[in-house]
């Protein structure tokens, strides 16, 4: 996600939390109970995330209550409203926890996410009973139909920002998104560079599938595109949880390990060579082979970014070069050489 659209994304939760707690005044206003509240709910736990301005301090923003015992509970359990007009004569909420408090009267709505999944409740109170507190039902729903809206224009926003940096065939991150993260990573190089400058902060390796023009010329783009897929599964399975794997174009994939030790770096590309070169795409009617060339060299901060891109670049050419299915590469890029 670029700045530019983390900031948009940030004043559109903003917003959303503004009509919020607009919404949630205006239902105590026209309700005439003081305790109003949106909550976020999970399997066990809730967190309250507004209130009306006036609310008693039974529910506050952030608190976080154990969902056990609560009417909220009753509300997620069931997926259905709940009504209760007080609690002291009804026997099952008579010694709960929140009319015990002094949480009297209630009645909540779920809210759902754009899934379907529940996402919480919205809620209204008095510390007093009410009758008929039924009877606000519909203007309830009509706030929870607003909250939701607004759920699904966040979730929209935010797959939209992801989508933008995320290779639809592959599920991988693309050249796009690595470029966005790229200023991070200069910022934390040169820190660590001033500190230890002949120490390998991050590994990279690019690599290329080998005559993957003649897999789509032969076999066609299907089969290429499975071939992409098979490929970058074969990467994620191979890598630490910390690596990054990057579709950087084409048949071309961008590898980053971080704090990988400088000797560690060219057996770590010998590995994936060998383990493309045992893999062959499983297909019809018979598994297709395939071999990558990779360009390898480690990063101590001391270059740009597009220095040592461009050293990776003429390692993997040079791989190529010495006839495909192999690894080119040096312990620490010398950039500028």
């Amino acid at each position: 996600m670029t700045a530019q659209e983390s900031r948009l994304l940030g004043e559109l939760e903003d917003h959303a939390q503004k009509q919020w707690n607009h919404l949630l005044n205006m239902l105590s206003r026209v309700t005439g109970l003081p305790g109003v509240y949106l909550s976020r709910c999970d399997t066990d736990n809730m967190k309250i995330l507004a209130t009306s301005r006036d609310c008693p301090v039974l529910t506050r923003p952030g608190d976080r209550f154990a969902l056990a015992d609560l009417y909220c509970e009753r509300v997620i359990r069931t997926g259905a409203p709940l009504a209760v007009d007080n609690g002291w004569e009804e026997p099952h909420w008579a010694g709960g926890r929140e009319t015990q408090a002094g949480m009297i009267s209630y009645l909540g709505l779920p809210v759902r996410q754009p899934d379907g999944c529940l996402f919480g409740t919205l809620c209204v109170y008095d510390l007093v009973p009410r009758s008929h507190i039924h009877q606000w039902r519909a203007l309830l729903q009509s706030v929870v139909n607003i909250i939701e809206a607004d759920l699904n224009l966040l979730d929209l926003g935010r797959s939209l920002a992801n989508d933008s940096i995320t290779d639809p065939l592959t599920g991988l991150m693309n050249r796009r998104g690595m470029e966005v993260r790229m200023e991070a990573l200069l910022s934390l190089g040169s820190r660590l560079a001033a500190k230890s400058p002949e120490k390998v902060v991050l590994g990279l390796m690019l690599l290329d599938i080998d005559r993957f023009k003649q897999v789509n010329d032969t076999y066609g783009h299907i089969t290429g595109d499975q071939l992409l897929c098979h490929f970058s599964a074969l990467l994620t399975g191979a890598v630490r949880k910390e690596d990054l794997v990057v579709r950087w174009g084409g048949e071309e994939f961008l590898l980053l390990f971080p704090g990988i030790g400088a000797g560690d770096l060219a057996a770590l590309a010998e590995k994936i060579r060998l383990l493309a070169m045992a893999s062959p795409l499983p297909a019809t009617p018979e598994s297709l082979p395939f071999t990558v060339s990779v360009g390898y060299g480690g990063w101590n901060g001391a270059t740009m970014a597009p220095e040592m891109l461009v050293r990776l670049d003429r390692h993997l050419l040079r791989a190529k070069q010495l006839g495909r299915n192999r690894c080119f590469g040096e312990p620490l890029l010398q950039c500028g050489r």
